[in-house]
């Protein structure tokens, strides 16, 4: 047995590197997913040069699947004229793969896509880049016709933890 070690250390090694890197992915994943359940309120100053009133995001549960993830997201959205969107709208998250993968200041990126074909709000493809210590998260991606080589901010979020909790228990006492 000592012998059959010997000869085979570095495989077992490289094995054991292999299994703690797959569990720090799925913790990442996992992390990341319930962090996005909730509340997000766009930033004042936001939603002042963008001639908005107010931008929620309502993150409903994320799906823990593997390789990507679905979820719903509410999306209200106003000016003083009115409603300019208020709806449910099915997404997919693409995950974050690197447990350190960030834009060197704490900001994961992760890829959203808006599964419901008549959404004509903002593109249906978007990333999410996501600040868990600073509460914070930047909707982006390409924008339409002159804009398409560039990307667009479509919001800057701060998430709003005692309405998430608040949902959370809410959803916790119906099921």
């Amino acid at each position: 047995m000592k012998e059959w070690l010997e000869n085979h250390k570095i495989g077992i090694c490289v094995a054991i590197v292999i299994v703690v890197i797959i569990v720090m992915i799925a913790y990442n994943c996992i992390c990341n997913n319930r962090y996005l359940d909730g509340l997000w309120v766009c930033d004042e100053e936001f939603c002042n040069e963008s001639e908005l009133t107010g931008f929620w995001i309502m993150m409903g549960e994320v799906d823990m699947s593997v390789l990507s993830s679905s979820s719903s997201m509410y999306i209200v959205m106003f000016n003083e004229d009115g409603m300019l969107c208020n709806r449910n709208v099915d997404v997919s998250l693409g995950h974050s793969w690197i447990p350190i993968q960030t834009m060197g200041n704490g900001y994961v990126n992760r890829k959203l896509t808006i599964l419901d074909e008549d959404f004509d709000i903002m593109p249906r493809s978007l990333t999410l880049s996501v600040n868990k210590e600073l509460g914070h998260m930047v909707l982006y991606g390409r924008g339409e016709g002159e804009d398409q080589d560039e990307d667009t901010i479509f919001g800057t979020f701060y998430k709003d933890n005692e309405s998430s909790h608040k949902s959370k228990l809410l959803r916790m006492e119906s099921s």
